[in-house]
């Protein structure tokens, strides 16, 4: 009796989990999402790339280029969430024009890195290269993408140098911060310049002159 109440309860839970539908996460392969799109003769709309795509910017005087494809999962209602209601992506992402790390300095490796706009809590995502691969499962609000030269993987923080980054399609709803701030410290070349004061020519009231050692980003301008 015992042995025919077994093989009755895993006939039935292997008949239960094949009517399952497969609604979890998959692998998505690359696609051409942040691809720029040709151009439609009379089109007047193209699809939204900024909303899916994290393109990245390298920090000054670094070759180099990369974005962040934000795939959604599988899931029957739609759109993926988890339990607190945090948006779920599943990432890859493709570098191009990165030299070896060993020409940086004294590093081996490329190593992705996922973080919040405060730094906390800090994701090693793992080693990266020139090409696509996937990054897994995203499930942060508001969240940064680093790249860095480094010379061991397994570190719980970046130590080496900073080459690329990018922030989420939820961030841009932020007001300037420190953030930009110190991103206008490291330099930009087509930011304007100390004195712009009244820069446009006209008589109209002049702006005021930007702090010592820093820089307006350009979107700011």
């Amino acid at each position: 009796m015992t042995v025919l109440r077994t093989w009755f309860l895993a006939a039935t839970a292997t008949a239960t989990l094949a009517a399952t539908p497969d609604v979890g996460p998959s692998p998505a392969p690359h696609s051409e999402l942040c691809t720029e799109p040709e151009p439609v003769p009379g089109a007047t709309l193209s699809p939204s790339r900024d909303l899916y795509c994290v393109f990245l910017t390298a920090r000054p005087g670094m070759d180099g280029s990369g974005v962040v494809e934000l795939g959604l999962p599988q899931s029957p209602f739609g759109v993926a969430v988890d339990a607190m209601g945090r948006h779920l992506y599943d990432a890859s992402l493709t570098l191009e024009g990165l030299p070896p790390a060993s020409e940086l300095g004294p590093y081996r490796h490329y190593v992705a890195w996922l973080t919040t706009p405060v730094f906390d809590p800090v994701i090693n995502l793992g080693a990266v290269d020139n090409g696509t691969q996937d990054l897994g499962r995203i499930d942060l609000q508001k969240f940064l993408v680093l790249i860095t030269a480094e010379e061991r993987l397994d570190g719980q923080d970046w130590e080496g140098r900073l080459v690329l980054r990018g922030s989420s399609p939820s961030a841009r709803m932020s007001p300037p911060d420190m953030q930009e701030f110190l991103l206008g410290a490291t330099g930009v070349d087509e930011a304007m310049p100390m004195g712009h004061g009244a820069h446009g020519g006209g008589d109209g009231w002049p702006r005021p002159p930007m702090s010592s050692g820093l820089t307006m980003l350009p979107a700011l301008m």
